[in-house]
């Protein structure tokens, strides 16, 4: 098995960055979240995963560019952020489990 050189791997990440940068920074905040918080901030961070994937494909598929493909993401974006700012905590049975 051949191993892709390591200038190919850095540049398809890059386009992969360029065509859903909300996921891998989504991606990258679960990994953060893990290391420094605990389970429940990635539970609670990995809502952004399927939000901004399915975002992000809506606007590409419907060919939309400038504000109307960022506008999607900025909503999703402020809706997660409430859903953070108003969850009011984890219930004692999940407590318990981790």
């Amino acid at each position: 098995m051949r191993h892709p050189a390591v200038h190919r791997v850095a540049s398809e990440a890059w386009q992969t960055l360029g065509r859903f940068p909300l996921v891998v920074i989504t991606g990258w905040v679960c990994a953060i979240a893990f290391m420094l918080e605990g389970m429940s901030e990635v539970l609670r961070a990995s809502l952004g995963l399927p939000l901004f994937l399915a975002l992000a494909l809506l606007t590409e598929r419907r060919g939309w560019t400038g504000w109307k493909r960022a506008a999607p993401s900025l909503v999703g974006l402020a809706i997660l952020a409430a859903f953070y700012i108003a969850w009011p905590g984890w219930s004692e049975v999940y407590l318990d489990f981790e």
